[in-house]
């Protein structure tokens, strides 16, 4: 990942300027058919304001906005953006829980969701979706046993999912939960 800079050093991006990018690249209309997809399965998130479709679909905004400005390519946003959509799947409240990464990513497979997905990008995706909810250390623990040479592709799809995950917490009032840029992983996020 890039080079992470203290947050008074990166630089700022409105809304307006992150939709004419999206716009202007054609990139927007590939946000609009996740769109698509999430509101086609509504039924898989807990309906809640918090923790449900809607925080899904910002998740998954943010990753889009993530991958195009580091310039991910497609196949790897393809694997983040799927991860995003499912991340939170495995909700059944809106407690602060570690459980529901690993329950999303049983709930995965259960259903069959990564159907025309490789074994091994179904196993970065799974992996994704299960550790965005645990903290960096146990995160370390898990991607130190990955083969080194497909770590990188599990650390990349983990880190940004946690960076667009945690880009949403501005809609938290609670002082204790809200975004802390510092702990975002990838200038961009920041």
């Amino acid at each position: 990942s890039a080079a992470v800079l203290p947050y008074s050093q990166v630089q700022q991006y409105s809304y307006n300027s992150i939709i004419e990018y999206l716009t202007s690249n054609n990139l927007i209309e590939e946000y609009f058919l996740q769109l698509d997809k999430i509101n086609s399965e509504k039924h898989l998130y807990y309906p809640s304001r918090v923790h449900g479709k809607d925080h899904t679909s910002r998740v998954t905004f943010m990753a889009d906005i993530l991958a195009n400005l580091d310039g991910l390519d497609n196949h790897t946003k393809l694997l983040l953006l799927t991860s995003a959509r499912y991340h939170d799947i495995g909700r059944f409240d809106d407690r602060e829980t570690k459980e529901h990464g690993a329950l999303g990513a049983e709930k995965v497979e259960q259903l069959s969701l990564l159907e025309g997905f490789s074994n091994k990008d179904k196993k970065i995706i799974k992996f994704a979706i299960e550790q965005h909810s645990l903290s960096s250390e146990e995160n370390a623990l898990a991607l130190s046993k990955i083969s080194k040479r497909n770590r990188k592709d599990y650390e990349t799809i983990l880190s940004y999912l946690k960076d667009a995950d945690a880009l949403d917490r501005v809609r938290i009032e609670n002082k204790n939960m809200q975004l802390e840029p510092d702990r975002l992983r990838h200038t961009s996020s920041k």
